[in-house]
C-alpha cells in the first residue's frame, strides 16, 4: 500500500537534495559553468574556484570589459526554484556588486550598485558624438521578464553632459534621477542644472529593446541655444526639445 508523503517528509526530502547539491558543488570545479557562459554573450579568459564560489577572469560582454567577476551562489534560492548569486565585477569598464537571480521566467538584480565608463559603449552616440563620462546606478530592485519591466527601484546619476558642454565652450552639470516601471516599459528620468541652464532626459525602454529618448534644455546663453538647434533640438514654447527612437542592439543583433 502506498502512502502520500506528508508535508514534513517533502520538506526533509527537499532539504536532503539541497544538502547533497551543496556538498557536491563544494568540490565540483567552476569550469563546469563554462558551457553556460559560452552560450551567452559573455566571453572570458579563465574560470577559477568551484561551482558555488569562484571567479570568472577577464570577462567581457559584447566587447565591453567587466574585469574579474567573483560569485557566490545562494543555495537557499534553489528551494524556491531559482538560481541566485552574490556577484561583484572589478577592474573593467563596468563594475559593481549585487544579487543576481533567475527563475520562473524572471531575471532580477537587487541590493547593488553598478558603475560604467560610458566611453566603453561604442555603439551609441549622444548629440552626434560618442558617449563620454560616467554613469552610476544604485539598484534596490530591478526585475524583468519577457513581458518587460516588472519592478524597478533605482537611483541613477551621470556626468555625460560635461564633455558635450565643453565642446561648446560651456560648463556641464550632473544629472540625477530614478528608474521605474510603467506597464512593461522601463523608464529612466534624469534632470539637472548649472551655470549654463538646465536639462531633462527621459529614456523609455520597451520589452523588445526599442527605446525612445526625449530631452529638453533651457540654455542660459544664446550661443549655446543656437548650437543645440544646429544639433537637432527644436524650439517649442520657449524650450528646446529633442527626441530620438531606435533599438538597443544586443549581442548577435
Amino acid at each position: 500500500m502506498h502512502r502520500k508523503l506528508s508535508k514534513s517528509s517533502k520538506l526533509l526530502g527537499a532539504l536532503g537534495v539541497a544538502v547533497f547539491a551543496v556538498t557536491l558543488g563544494g568540490y565540483a570545479p567552476a569550469s563546469l559553468i563554462a558551457p553556460l557562459a559560452g552560450a551567452s554573450s559573455l566571453s572570458y579568459g579563465r574560470v577559477e574556484g568551484t561551482i558555488w564560489k569562484g571567479v570568472i577572469a577577464d570577462a567581457r560582454v559584447d566587447g565591453v570589459s567587466l574585469g574579474d567577476i567573483s560569485y557566490r551562489l545562494r543555495p537557499g534560492a534553489l528551494l524556491r526554484g531559482k538560481l541566485a548569486a552574490a556577484v561583484e565585477a572589478r577592474g573593467g569598464a563596468v563594475s559593481g556588486h549585487g544579487i543576481a537571480a533567475a527563475g520562473w521566467g524572471e531575471y532580477s538584480f537587487r541590493d547593488g550598485e553598478v558603475m560604467i565608463d560610458l566611453g566603453s559603449v561604442r555603439r551609441y552616440a549622444f548629440l552626434g558624438a560618442p558617449l563620454e563620462g560616467r554613469g552610476r546606478a544604485r539598484i534596490e530592485d530591478l526585475t524583468v521578464s519577457e513581458k518587460g519591466c516588472r519592478r524597478a527601484d533605482a537611483t541613477v546619476w551621470t556626468d555625460a553632459l560635461n564633455a558635450p558642454a565643453q565642446r561648446l565652450n560651456g560648463e556641464g552639470f550632473e544629472l540625477n534621477g530614478a528608474a521605474r516601471c510603467d506597464g512593461g516599459d522601463l523608464i529612466v528620468e534624469l534632470s539637472g542644472s548649472g551655470a549654463e541652464g538646465g536639462a531633462n532626459l527621459a529614456l523609455h525602454l520597451k520589452p523588445g529593446f526599442a527605446y525612445t529618448l526625449e530631452a529638453s534644455a533651457q540654455p542660459s546663453r544664446a550661443e549655446l541655444e543656437q548650437a543645440l538647434v544646429y544639433m537637432g533640438f527644436q524650439q517649442e514654447n520657449g524650450v528646446l526639445t529633442y527626441a530620438s527612437t531606435g533599438t538597443i542592439r544586443t549581442a548577435g543583433s
